[in-house]
């Protein structure tokens, strides 16, 4: 049987993520330039953002979905910002937590709706 000749009804679907998480993190990216959206790896990460008001700073921001169940430490983020400074970019020092927090929980709400809505 060729893999091109399978009858559509046959097939099984995996995932090595959660979908729900993954999608919900990709929802929440999509205003954002993304550079990397791996959904085999449950990996995303966002090109620079910088804001119109404060050209000087820039972000980034990394998504990684760990779990294939939708479980609250299934979904880890990371916010990498920059400084420039005499026309260098140079590493914050700074942690996010309290932003990276607000990201991981609206992944994990919107996932929670999205896993409802296919009941």
């Amino acid at each position: 049987d060729s893999l091109f000749n399978r009858d559509s009804k046959n097939y099984t679907l995996q995932y090595s993520v959660n979908p729900y998480l993954w999608q919900a993190a990709l929802d929440l990216t999509q205003r954002y330039p993304l550079k990397i959206a791996d959904n085999q790896g449950g990996y995303i990460e966002t090109d620079w953002i910088i804001e119109n008001m404060n050209p000087n700073n820039r972000c980034l921001i990394k998504i990684r979905v760990t779990s294939i169940e939708l479980v609250s430490n299934g979904i880890a983020t990371n916010f990498i910002c920059e400084e420039k400074i005499d026309n260098q970019w140079t590493f914050i020092e700074k942690n996010y937590y309290d932003e990276e927090k607000q990201l991981t929980l609206k992944i994990l709400s919107t996932a929670s709706i999205l896993s409802e809505q296919n009941l």
